[in-house]
């Protein structure tokens, strides 16, 4: 029964397509309102973030609505617009996920912002060398950070 309702979807959707192809306008916001809460219950499963889900929601409606000319019925449209919803959410944590190393300040719990280094754990030892080998690699990382902006300044 499942099977044969989801067939019925999908075939709806084929029938919405092709008039949204056509340029009904009215077709395309069916097909929205058919797939909006699983376009965002995926972005916001995937990126785990309300913000970003609903920003990966907005750029995907107007992805899918400037390329549904290309859609070749292949697969039901909750396929072709659940994978843009994945590529756009996967793209978001990749950029999310660069733009964090390459940030050596980060904000704690409580909003103050801490060196990156301060929030990495020491591991399972607890040992003063440990704690010492941290502060050194902070150290030459800070003046390594420094020297950079003495000499970018000089350079320009």
């Amino acid at each position: 029964m499942e099977n044969l309702l989801a067939s019925l979807v999908c075939i709806d959707d084929m029938f919405l397509v092709q008039e949204a192809q056509n340029g009904n306008h009215r077709a395309f916001e069916e097909l929205v309102r058919h797939h909006d809460r699983a376009i965002l219950r995926l972005a916001l499963r995937l990126t785990g973030s309300e913000s970003d889900a609903q920003d990966i929601y907005q750029e995907a409606i107007l992805r899918a609505q400037r390329k549904l000319g290309r859609f070749r019925f292949e697969s039901c449209f909750s396929t072709w617009i659940y994978r843009i919803v994945t590529n756009l959410s996967m793209d978001r944590l990749r950029k999310r996920s660069s733009r964090n190393e390459r940030d050596p300040v980060v904000a704690t719990a409580d909003g103050e912002n801490c060196d990156r280094l301060d929030t990495v754990p020491a591991g399972r030892s607890s040992e003063p060398g440990t704690a010492l080998e941290r502060q050194e690699l902070r150290s030459r990382i800070n003046c390594a950070l420094e020297s950079q902006n003495v000499g970018g300044a000089n350079q320009e």
